[in-house]
């Protein structure tokens, strides 16, 4: 990892996994049939975190016994298991605070298609947009509809599935609902993702799909997860410049 140790977070830069090149990857990419995707974390800072922790700035939440427990609990699991509890504790808060009709209204009229470019990491708009058009691309999301309707239709999505919490059972759905589908494109930042790429790598051995690629997203090189073909970090220049001259 020696020369990766300069970079900055917002710098671009791109692992590819043997037999994988620079020469080759675009390639695989755009033949890809279909593309499924994360938004927390994946491609740009995580809506999640934002409403979770925005609550932190309103004096009603700093009075509810029942968030403030939640809390407590949250910083608990995310100290003792880091990125792991992110999953389990998000899910709690669903069911706490975000069935209210009006805290869905006010999170819808905060997340709109007009406000997502702004919300994603460098490069992200002009990485989807080197993407074939016939692409099926779809969002497996744990975030709420309203967030992933949202970014869903800003980044041109052909499908979002929100409050995604088993996701090896998603893409078995995906599988049996596009079956025309053959090549497999999986982009993730968590071990969530990293099951459905176990998922296809196991449908590909049984000949069921023809190949999976799948690409992580990294807040730096030494978080890199190398069940994942291809590295980047949170800027996605580097893959946008491959994308563009190969």
């Amino acid at each position: 990892m020696g020369r990766y140790t300069h970079l900055k977070e917002e710098d671009p830069w791109i692992v590819l996994n043997e037999p994988y090149s620079e020469s080759n990857i675009a390639g695989i990419i755009r033949n890809a049939h279909l593309l499924t995707d994360d938004i927390d974390d994946c491609v740009g800072p995580s809506p999640a975190k934002e409403i979770a922790f925005g609550k932190l700035k309103e004096p009603a939440y700093l009075v509810n016994p029942k968030f403030l427990l939640w809390c407590g609990l949250t910083g608990f699991k995310l100290a003792t298991k880091g990125k792991s509890a992110e999953s389990e504790t998000w899910k709690q808060f669903i069911e706490y605070f975000l069935r209210d009709p009006a805290e869905l209204r006010k999170i819808t009229s905060e997340y709109t298609r007009e406000s997502i470019p702004e919300r994603l990491y460098p490069n992200v708009q002009r990485f989807y947009g080197l993407l074939p058009n016939g692409m099926t691309k779809i969002f497996l999301s744990r975030n709420i509809a309203p967030v992933c309707d949202a970014y869903g239709l800003a980044l041109g999505f052909s499908d979002v599935w929100a409050e995604q919490f088993d996701k090896k059972t998603s893409i078995e759905r995906v599988m049996s609902l596009y079956p025309e589908c053959k090549s497999y494109l999986v982009k993730g930042d968590s071990e969530e993702d990293a099951e459905v790429l176990d998922v296809l790598h196991h449908a590909e051995r049984q000949n069921r799909i023809d190949g999976v690629l799948g690409i992580y997203i990294a807040g730096n090189p030494d978080l890199m997860n190398r069940k994942f073909d291809v590295n980047i970090g949170r800027n996605y220049g580097k893959l946008v410049s491959l994308l563009k001259t190969t």
